[in-house]
């Protein structure tokens, strides 16, 4: 529970006082040469004020833990244009969807429709606006769905339907 306090006439209703400073160590090259061991004999200090700082003694150099001949990592390539939530949510999105389906054996195609490729995201999304797949169906909203995917037929109905039901369906 968060309370307000409220300054009285003769307190100034902001007032400023310096944290301590935190307790510098500086060991010595023998003592550093195990520093998982040294912090570990610090620990007490460090817990009674919450925060220090080492400073490495002159000419101490950590070890490379990383395997160079080993290292392996795939870089993300991060378009400018997709550092928006929206962005990470489709991206999100259609990360779990091929997982599941690589997870499944099945290697996934995203189909054309009316010549472009089907926003399946869009609509996962949009069905999901309409109530989900059963209401869909029920309701007979497939077409509204295919409006709204901005298809200028509507004979794309049921193939949306089956993309759909093929696709995305079993994921969700």
């Amino acid at each position: 529970k968060c309370k307000m306090q409220v300054a009285t006439k003769t307190e100034e209703p902001w007032s400023f006082s310096m944290l301590p400073t935190a307790r510098v160590f500086t060991p010595t090259l023998k003592e550093f040469s195990n520093p998982l061991k040294y912090i570990s004999s610090i620990k007490d200090v460090a817990k009674t004020t919450g925060i220090i700082k080492i400073i490495p003694p002159e000419g101490w150099a950590p070890p490379f833990a990383a395997k160079i001949d080993k290292f392996v990592f795939t870089p993300r390539v991060q378009k400018l244009n997709e550092l928006e939530a929206k962005s990470r949510c489709h991206f999100q999105f259609m990360e779990g969807l091929a997982k599941f389906w690589h997870l499944q054996g099945v290697d996934v195609k995203i189909p054309n429709v009316e010549y472009k490729p089907l926003d399946v995201y869009l609509l996962h999304k949009i069905v999901q606006e309409f109530g989900g797949y059963d209401k869909c169906c029920r309701e007979k909203k497939w077409s509204a769905v295919c409006k709204k995917l901005k298809y200028k037929d509507r004979s794309p109905t049921n193939t949306v339907r089956q993309h759909y039901e093929k696709i995305i369906h079993p994921y969700v």
